[in-house]
């Protein structure tokens, strides 16, 4: 039984491995029609333990479940015992992305290195090299796209290098807070108004903002009167990964329970899209990993760099018992010799064999 702990993809209905031509304008690389190599890989399982050494892990188990019952496993029968193993299959998708946008910036007279001058044609985001920091990581860069580039006078000051204050809106003055524009101040004494000192009873002052000048310097260029416009492109590496699990015999477990377990590395690969391997043995993990890459594929601005695939390998013993007349089954798994029953809650403890 094979299951994905992470994304479900539903696989194609092409046959043969590697018979996909990912060709997308010029970032993908072409994939071969047939397999440049192979992982040979055996399914084999375990030796199954002895009934000896299961009785003496269910004793133990037993003990620090469920303490009144440390006589348990005197009143079970062992019936049969079978060597199975879980399977765990990793892929790694490494990818890099490449998106463009439009920015501006105020122009302050530097020199601006482009083949072509300004009036140079961008290039394709694709040809522009650029090393990969860190292999199977996350990191992001962002460059200016060449023959992108253009200064042009700033369209928000039409190249004044200033803008109409918008506080007093061009007539340098605003109204005063302090006597709310009337000129005057209630006298504390109870007399006669008093001049107001800020505004001298004019009911206005100066604007604050742009200093009586009616104007402001301009936001967009800072008063450089020019823009730079170019596309600025966003470099992003990243792994994608996912896990499947295929259980040998009639084990059925939940997949969490094997996150923290010592798991047994038989296979390990990382080779470019372009170099397909095919996993021999393991045709379910094949059409998993062709989805996979299919799905990575079709995302216009993304190209796969490299792909790494592992397998890991969890012994496991699968016991039948019979128990208060009933016959049932549970599982010795990992090297960590934990039990599992299938039928019950794994949280339940002991007590869920009964």
């Amino acid at each position: 039984m094979l299951l994905q702990t992470k994304h479900t993809y539903s696989s194609s209905n092409r046959n043969d491995f590697c018979a996909y031509n990912f060709i997308q304008q010029s970032k993908i690389m072409a994939i071969p029609s047939a397999p440049t190599a192979q992982l040979t890989m055996e399914a084999s399982n375990s030796a199954a333990l002895s009934e000896e050494e299961i009785l003496d892990k269910l004793e133990e188990y037993v003990h620090q479940d469920c303490s009144r019952k440390n006589d348990f496993p005197k009143e079970i029968t062992i019936r049969d015992t079978a060597s199975a193993s879980i399977h765990l299959y990793s892929m790694e998708i490494f990818t890099e992305e490449r998106v463009k946008v439009w920015a501006t910036e105020p122009y302050r007279g530097e020199y601006i290195n482009q083949p072509g001058g300004l009036s140079a044609v961008p290039v394709d985001i694709w040809s522009i090299y650029e090393q990969v920091p860190v292999r199977f990581g996350f990191s992001s860069v962002m460059k200016e796209v060449p023959g992108s580039i253009s200064v042009v006078n700033c369209a928000q000051c039409v190249g004044n290098g200033t803008t109409q204050c918008g506080q007093c809106q061009g007539s340098t003055t605003g109204p005063c807070l302090d006597c709310r524009s009337t000129g005057y101040l209630p006298n504390p004494d109870g007399g006669d108004r008093q001049i107001c000192p800020s505004c001298r009873a004019t009911g206005r002052i100066g604007c604050t903002l742009c200093k009586r000048k009616g104007t402001v310097i301009c936001t967009s260029c800072i008063g450089f009167k020019r823009v730079k416009n170019y596309e600025k492109m966003t470099i992003t590496w990243k792994t994608k990964d996912q896990t499947w699990f295929r259980f040998s015999g009639h084990i059925r477990m939940n997949p969490k329970l094997l996150d923290t377990i010592n798991r047994k590395l038989i296979v390990e690969d990382t080779s470019p899209v372009s170099v397909c391997r095919e996993l021999t043995g393991f045709p379910e993990f094949l059409s998993s990993f062709n989805a996979s890459i299919e799905r990575e594929n079709s995302i216009p601005y993304q190209r796969i760099l490299e792909v790494r695939q592992k397998v890991f390998m969890v012994p496991a013993t699968e016991v039948t018992y019979q128990h208060n007349g009933k016959v049932k089954q549970f599982v010795v798994y990992g090297e960590e010799e934990l039990i599992y029953f299938p039928d019950k809650d794994p949280t339940a403890g002991c007590c869920s064999i009964m």
